[in-house]
């Protein structure tokens, strides 16, 4: 229910189409426009944004081929999110096939669908223009 409120006030910012959906543990909400292939196809990897919980990640789908260019990508990738005014943090290096490589914590108790909606258009406004550029 919480997802649905967020949703229809991402909608009405500038990242539209938000997918609602059940992961295998957890509750999931994905920018459906938001993903970015980093390196050439087809074993390029796919940068994704979604919500999971309460936390806004930057996700990367990676194939076996690629997870030596994961490890180089990812440093770089941490730095530009680290730059944003939104504060978040690094996750840990894992190995996979999704991983989560920075997040964003919200307090879905605490905050309003409106402030977390700002803070997630804040988010995509500064770093997800320089996802292409990551590689």
């Amino acid at each position: 229910m919480f997802y649905d409120k967020l949703r229809a006030r991402l909608e009405t910012g500038p990242f539209k189409n938000w997918g609602i959906y059940s992961g295998s543990n957890n509750p999931v909400m994905k920018w459906l426009e938001g993903s970015v292939p980093i390196g050439p196809e087809p074993d390029a990897i796919e940068l994704y944004w979604e919500f999971n919980w309460n936390a806004f990640c930057l996700k990367a789908a990676i194939k076996e081929v690629t997870a030596e260019a994961w490890a180089q990508i990812r440093p770089t990738l941490i730095e530009l999110c680290a730059s944003c005014p939104v504060a978040g943090r690094k996750t840990a290096a894992k190995r996979g096939t999704w991983v989560t490589a920075y997040k964003w914590e919200f307090d879905f108790c605490k905050e309003s669908p409106a402030a977390i909606a700002q803070k997630t258009i804040e988010i995509l406004a500064h770093v997800h223009k320089h996802l292409p550029s990551v590689v």
